[in-house]
């Protein structure tokens, strides 16, 4: 045997062969031409090559390849499952569509020999039997839509023959049950009644505005159709508006006529180019010259002002009295604007007219501008209980192995892929045997549930939406260095790793990631598995990704595992986040492991009965931002701090707005300042503001082993904690035997305040 095939390999090449030759032999199971072999890849077996239309029960124990220029679909109109046992490539399109819910699509990887997977390389490997998009293939799958998961227990979509499965909610219950279509769904009622049990703003058109001061506005000119977000689910609130988006809000805005091109040599082939030329010849706009509009340029508060007088022909009108727009080009609009209510000005005195407009604020001017009807968003807070989610596993498009033989699908496409409504069951081998040192990394045999591979931006665009990843051995969505894929809506059910990742470091990094309204239930590491940092969603490496409104319940794992995660190989990846839940996790609801300047906003999140800590925060310095966050009932604590800010920076680590409930078992807050320290020029404290801190266990605030041997502790380093208006009182706050001497830990409730530390506690004077 040479050139690396193993006994194995050869005997079953051997076998496909064979195979290959009955099924070549013969084209009664076939609809397309079988007249020749199609070598797949690089690979050592052979397909058979199927375009056109296929249906009914069809079997292809050889597998076959859908050639590149050509679809193979499944009969719309026809249930339809297509059996193989070997490889299917797709070079063209795959397409199951069924035409109504009761119409099911199926296929199904049988008789799969896990054992001899191989894993890694990016070509379709003969042994390792699968689903493979390569060149330019593309899944065009859309099953029916149907409403993944919920809180009700109930929805118009869901049929009573659905396999529905509902999440625990109970401390110490981790285990996920059957559901009956429209029973109750178990409740953990709220002990602290008044305050929010989690945040769940699902009826807001975008993921991102949550809590932002322009939420109703931004609400508003979405119900209007004057925006559609910078993606699906975003709006992208915090971004500058550019000139080429302003021309967009505003035709959406007034209807405007088609116009011909206005003459602008840099609008050519632009997104916004007819728009462009349609604000022009409404005289809205003049351009930047006669020539040039310059698209993409931020449009200025003055600019803006300009834009909408000229669109709402607005009369003159006196000054406004702002002090820095006397003189200023556009003063005269700034004081059209003020004067009709669109503007309140930045202060009573000040406009700030060259400051740039961000699409928030932009929300606000167009509401005003064209008196839309704002809504009242209410309190989109449940301020009466946590409710366990109710998960719908059933899709009439199916892919699957089996469970003695699990499968993987694996794309490595320069084009776009639509994944919608499909069950992804009995998936991702771990065909890896011996212990973890003895076979590595499990995670680098790169057969998951449904694994986008080294896609670049060929994968823009890309979206799976209401699709189930279940009974998996390994990842069940694995987007790695592949950019600008949404997922929506899906879940992961039973599966062993990170369920929701990508892998470690910079060298993978993988940018415009979105996870929103996503599951992972039931994670679990494997027997060949490190469980140390099991998570259900990892926060990777990676530019602009986003985690919105997801919920990771049932993690197991041991020591740092956790429902969200950024393992310390993220290398200090910022991620969009907001409104996610995490609870009944064998460990912790988020765990965070990072050295790094950049500041991680993390808000509106619930963390609750999870059996180690609501946040377990590390490692030893950094900068991230918590806020608007309840964390009820975690076994070990709300908080467990290991880190402190970052030296030499002006943003300070810290908690702001938490409810921390320790539901009378456990200390709220544990600082354990094994990993914590800073040099003797004290940094930045770590700051608690306006935080509650309630039916905890004997103390509040656990301050203990600070100083630790060698290494970056036990140095002579100083930390400070400040807790500003969050009801401590000294009797809240306990050192341990082995806290450092020189930790300090200040209050402050109004004009009072005071500071403890090893020795006692004194009163000082309010601080900053």
């Amino acid at each position: 045997m040479s050139d690396g095939l193993t006994r194995r390999r050869f005997l079953r090449s051997g076998s496909l062969a064979a195979l290959a030759g009955s099924v070549f032999a013969t084209t009664a199971n076939s609809p397309a031409s079988a007249a020749g072999r199609v070598r797949s890849g690089s690979a050592a077996a052979w397909q058979a090559p199927l375009s056109g239309t296929i249906s009914g029960t069809q079997d292809y124990d050889a597998g076959f390849e859908v050639p590149a220029g050509t679809t193979l679909r499944f009969d719309p109109d026809v249930s339809t499952t297509v059996t193989v046992r070997a490889n299917v490539i797709v070079y063209g399109t795959l397409e199951m569509k069924p035409a109504n819910a009761s119409i099911v699509h199926k296929l199904v990887f049988d008789a799969v020999d896990e054992s001899l997977f191989e894993g890694g390389g990016t070509d379709p490997a003969p042994d390792d039997t699968g689903l493979w998009v390569m060149g330019a293939g593309r899944l065009d799958l859309a099953g029916a839509e149907k409403q993944a998961w919920n809180r009700t227990g109930d929805h118009a979509s869901w049929s009573s023959s659905d396999e529905l499965v509902v999440t625990p909610t109970a401390a110490g219950d981790y285990t996920f049950r059957s559901h009956t279509r429209g029973s109750a769904v178990p409740t953990v009622a709220n002990p602290y009644g008044g305050e929010a049990a989690y945040l769940e703003p699902s009826s807001l058109a975008f993921s991102d505005i949550f809590g932002n001061t322009h939420t109703a506005n931004i609400e508003s000119i979405a119900a209007a159709g004057i925006t559609r977000g910078c993606t699906t689910v975003l709006y992208c609130p915090n971004h500058p508006v550019t000139r080429g988006q302003m021309a967009a809000f505003l035709n959406r805005a007034l209807g405007l006529p088609a116009a011909p091109s206005a003459g602008f040599s840099d609008t050519i082939g632009h997104t916004f180019a007819d728009d462009i030329d349609r604000v022009a010849a409404a005289g809205i706009t003049l351009g930047r010259t006669p020539s040039s509009f310059a698209p993409d340029d931020p449009v200025t508060r003055g600019q803006m002002a300009a834009f909408l007088t000229r669109a709402r022909n607005l009369p003159p009108a006196p000054p406004a009295g702002f002090s820095d727009t006397i003189g200023h080009t556009f003063a005269d609009e700034i004081n059209r604007v003020a004067a009709a209510g669109i503007t309140l000005g930045t202060t009573a005195t000040t406009y700030a007219p060259d400051e740039v407009v961000s699409r928030a604020q932009m929300a606000s001017f167009l509401a005003r501008a064209f008196d839309l009807p704002v809504p009242d968003l209410g309190n989109l807070t449940d301020g009466t209980a946590f409710r366990a989610e109710i998960l719908n596993l059933t899709r009439n498009v199916r892919i699957e192995g089996t469970a003695s033989g699990k499968t993987h699908i694996f794309i490595r496409s320069s084009a776009a892929q639509s994944i919608r409504y499909v069950a992804i069951r009995y998936v991702a081998p771990d065909f890896k045997s011996g212990s973890v040192a003895d076979v590595g990394p499990i995670d680098a045999t790169g057969r998951y549930g449904i694994h986008f591979h080294h896609c670049g931006d060929g994968s823009r665009g890309t979206t799976v939406e209401g699709c189930v990843v279940r009974d998996a051995d390994g990842h069940a969505f694995v987007p790695h260095m592949s950019h600008g894929i949404t997922m929506v809506n899906c879940i992961s059910y039973n599966t062993r790793m990170d369920a929701y990742w990508w892998d470690e470091g910079k060298a993978n990094q993988t940018d415009d990631i979105i996870w929103d309204k996503c599951v992972a239930a039931g994670v679990g590491a494997g027997p060949n598995h490190n469980p140390h940092r099991v998570g259900g969603f990892a926060l990777q490496f990676g530019d602009r990704n986003v985690v919105t409104n997801c919920v990771a319940v049932g993690v197991g794992g041991s020591s740092d595992s956790a429902g969200f995660k950024w393992p310390e190989f993220a290398n200090n990846s910022v991620w969009t986040w907001g409104s996610n839940v995490s609870h009944n996790n064998l460990r912790s609801g988020l765990f965070t492991w990072q050295n790094d300047t950049r500041n991680h906003d993390v808000g509106f999140f619930t963390s609750y009965h999870n059996g180690l800590h609501g946040i377990n925060h590390g490692a030893y310095f950094n900068e991230y931002f918590y806020h608007d966050a309840v964390l009820y009932g975690n076994a070990g604590a709300g908080v467990i701090l290991k880190a402190v800010n970052h030296l030499g920076t002006s943003a300070a680590l810290r908690f702001e707005r938490l409810v921390i409930d320790g539901a009378g078992i456990t200390p709220t807050l544990v600082i354990n300042g094994q990993h914590t320290g800073a040099a003797e020029n004290i940094p930045l404290p770590t700051k608690f503001t306006d935080c509650t801190m309630l039916n905890e266990t004997d103390v509040k605030v656990k301050v203990k082993n600070v100083r630790q041997d060698g290494g970056i502790g036990g140095q002579g380093f100083k930390d400070r904690w400040d807790f500003v208006n969050c009801g401590m009182q000294v009797a809240d706050i306990y050192f341990t035997a082995d806290a450092d001497p020189e930790s300090l830990v200040r209050a402050q409730n109004g004009s009072s305040a005071f500071e403890v530390d090893v020795t006692g506690s004194r009163t000082i004077s309010p601080f900053a």
